[in-house]
This record gives structure tokens, sequence and C-alpha cells, in this order.
């Protein structure tokens, strides 16, 4: 869990400066790739297993999660990070981009909805085609002690709610109990038929233990 302020922006924990023309978007690993440093999701089996590490976040009530997005558009949900209890197909906590290509959290603890909320329809973070670094998108979630909310591409976007649903309330890893399965790209519960993936690139993926601030996201950005 670093601290963006701390970082000096020499080391290669930030984005880098891809040639001039995207400042402050990711770099290439080979010159025009327009991937930048990034990891590939291709199939249901391309996830990273964080499960190891969940008593280092489960008590957490707030804090930021940060990364770099670059998913194919498939009108079908994907799943970008998920924390929850595999025994209980109604307990986790879900980063997804939704079937319209825009950014939407879903927390659910026992089945009591804790929060769900997603971003207006100008803010799509999926593309068609073969990437380019237009296709990139920054993605923050910031939960504090009052809400949620996503940033995308260095600015604060609108919450938009379900009218039956919990809204943009504060929903961290603490409020799913017994969480067992932590990873990116993939989403299971007890229900093997809500197992979802993602499909596409990411980089520079983050957890932070409080919520940054606008400077701190910017400087992300």
């Amino acid at each position: 869990m670093s601290d963006p302020s701390a970082d000096p922006g020499m080391s290669t924990e930030r984005p880098r400066v891809n040639d001039g023309d995207f400042p402050g978007k990711l770099g290439d690993s080979s010159s025009g790739d327009n991937h930048g440093r990034s990891l590939q999701w291709d199939d249901n089996d391309s996830y990273i297993d964080l499960s190891d590490n969940v008593r280092s976040f489960a008590g957490l009530n707030e804090g930021t999660i940060s990364f770099w997005i670059c998913p194919e558009f498939l009108d079908e949900d994907m799943t970008v990070f998920s924390a929850s209890n595999t025994d209980d197909n109604q307990s986790y906590f879900r980063i997804m981009v939704r079937d319209i290509g825009v950014m939407q959290l879903h927390v659910v603890n026992d089945g009591a909805e804790v929060a769900r909320f997603y971003t207006p329809s100008d803010k799509t973070v999926t593309h068609n085609g073969s990437p380019t670094m237009q296709d990139w998108h920054h993605v923050v979630l910031v939960v504090d002690q009052a809400k949620s909310e996503f940033w995308i591409d260095g600015q604060l976007s609108q919450s938009l709610e379900y009218a039956d649903g919990a809204g943009a309330r504060r929903a961290f890893f603490s409020d799913v109990e017994n969480v067992n399965f932590m990873a990116i790209g993939r989403h299971e519960t007890s229900e093997a038929n809500a197992t979802n993936s993602y499909t596409g690139w990411m980089d520079d993926f983050y957890i932070y233990d409080r919520p940054l601030t606008s400077d701190e996201i910017n400087f992300l950005y």
C-alpha cells in the first residue's frame, strides 16, 4: 500500500509519459504497441488470485482502488476486481464494467445490498477493435466514511443509482463478512454460473488503506 504523495515520480509505480503526445498516459512495452506495460486477460482462466492476502484487507472500512483499464466491449458484464465469500452467493464486493461499457460498484453482504451505483454513459471505458492509447482509461474508486465514488481519467464521475438499489453509500472490504476469495479479473461465489471474468488489458493496480485526495488521484493519472 504505497502512498502516491511519497512517490518522487521516478519509480515504476506510476504511469509514465509515452512520447509527449499522451502526457500522463502509460508507456509502451515496445514502440507503438499501445498496450503500456500491462497484463492481458483473454479467457475465463486469466486472473490474479489475491486470496492469500485477504486478512490484510478484510478490516478496511475505507480506502482507494486505482487502476488503468482497457477492456474490450463484449456486451456483457465483466469483473475488474472482486472480494467474496465463496460459500455464499450473496456476499461480495465487486468492481465491474457493465454490459453498456460503464463502471459499477456492487457490494452485498449476506443478501443485503450495501452499495450499488454506476457511472454515466459519457464515461464509457470499453473499446471495439484493436486498442489505441485513447482507449486506455484511469479508474479510481474512492471510499470514505460518507460515500463511495468513481473518478474517471482524473475527473470525479457522477454516481447513478438504481431505483431499487442502495446507491453510492460507503462500502469497502469490512462490509462483506467472511471474505475468502479476492482476485483481479474474476468474480466467484457459491453459485458456479455466477462466476464472471474480464477481457482486455489492465495495468498499475493499487489498493490504498485510505481515501486519496484529488491531487493524489491526478498524480496517478
